[in-house]
């Protein structure tokens, strides 16, 4: 390992909570900075404290050399962590940050100190590490530079400041060089924690096949989310949703250990297989969805419960979509019913 864990390292935390009653530790992406999380912490319950942590090269760990394998990544923040697993934990990670939440959660797992979940993003699960290798950390600083910024995730403006492109382009080859490392054994442990795996419906770098084969790396729980956009689906206005989802995700494992947001509705079964158990209650009204996802038979009837602010998940396949709503109304057999939209499909609820 090249980085050294240092008493400067220790990891950000944007709203300190002194006694949470979960810690959401986030690793970021190739050549990124866990500091792309921090608005995060406005969407997770007020209970539960956000960690950002960063490689080797970047943020608080500026001045050390990155790494350029991943077991070393995985090495360096582990120390970073020990400090704060006295309260329940939840890893989360994109892209690289995926993979690295991911083998620390392994690590832990080992030692003794289990995660109540792990949220993986933006990545193919790693039995299909080997299509993930494309050389990308031996191409020159230019092409090097035109595929990053290609991917999204970080702003064109960027070549006006060559003294960060010149910082950027080294930690994101050593970033890729420590994805592409990546050597899972056949034989590996799966997780016992809760997994979910989320991404972009039209990322090339995360097919939706190959997420959906994190359902192999747990024992545990498994669900897929997945979002309109590609590699960097979750930057921008689309941010919040991913927030939210999180912490959706993340309180669900903890229905008999953690305070439920005083404001969640009781959960029921329901005989319709996709939707989603959290949303459902007893006395909750029907919804029909119209021109929705592939996999959901329009005009079916569902019980739905919409979220503090007006969405409606709806799970698809492994995950689950998002039908946000409008100000519309019509009126479907005598029954005046609200109008729910995602992407150009609605869904209609009384």
């Amino acid at each position: 390992m090249t980085g050294t864990a240092t008493a400067t390292a220790a990891p950000a935390r944007p709203r300190v909570v002194e006694e949470p009653a979960l810690r959401v530790i986030a690793f970021h992406h190739a050549g990124g900075s866990a500091a792309v999380y921090h608005p995060m912490a406005r969407w997770l319950p007020a209970d539960w404290e956000l960690l950002l942590v960063d490689l080797p090269g970047r943020g608080k760990r500026h001045q050390e050399e990155p790494e350029p394998t991943l077991d070393g990544a995985v090495a360096a923040v582990l120390p970073q962590l020990e400090p704060w697993l006295d309260r329940p934990f939840a890893l989360f990670g994109h892209s690289l940050g995926a993979l690295v939440a991911f083998e620390a959660a392994r690590a832990l797992e080992a030692a003794g100190r289990h995660p109540h979940w792990v949220g993986v993003s933006g990545r193919v699960a790693p039995s299909f590490q080997a299509h993930t290798r494309r050389g990308l950390y031996r191409l020159g600083d230019a092409e090097l530079l035109d595929e990053l910024l290609a991917m999204g995730g970080t702003p064109d403006r960027i070549r006006e400041v060559p003294e960060f492109v010149e910082r950027f382009l080294r930690t994101s080859r050593a970033d890729l060089r420590a994805a592409e490392s990546y050597a899972p054994h056949p034989d590996r442990r799966p997780l016992a924690a809760p997994l979910t795996a989320f991404h972009g419906f039209q990322d090339p770098w995360a097919p939706t096949a190959m997420v959906a084969a994190w359902e192999r790396e747990t024992t545990g729980a498994f669900r897929r989310v997945g979002f309109p956009g590609g590699h960097f689906y979750f930057l921008g206005g689309a941010f919040p949703e991913l927030a939210r989802a999180v912490a959706a995700e993340a309180r669900e494992p903890f229905s008999s250990g953690l305070p439920h947001d005083p404001d969640s509705q009781a959960v029921q079964p329901d005989a319709q297989p996709w939707v989603r158990r959290s949303q459902m209650t007893q006395n909750s009204p029907n919804a029909v969805l119209v021109g929705g996802p592939e996999a959901i038979p329009e005009d079916q009837r569902i019980r739905y419960v919409p979220d503090r602010d007006g969405k409606v998940k709806v799970p698809w396949r492994a995950g689950y979509e998002h039908f946000v709503a409008t100000a519309d109304r019509r009126t479907v057999g005598g029954s005046e019913l609200g109008v729910f939209a995602w992407a150009g499909r609605t869904a209609i609820a009384e």
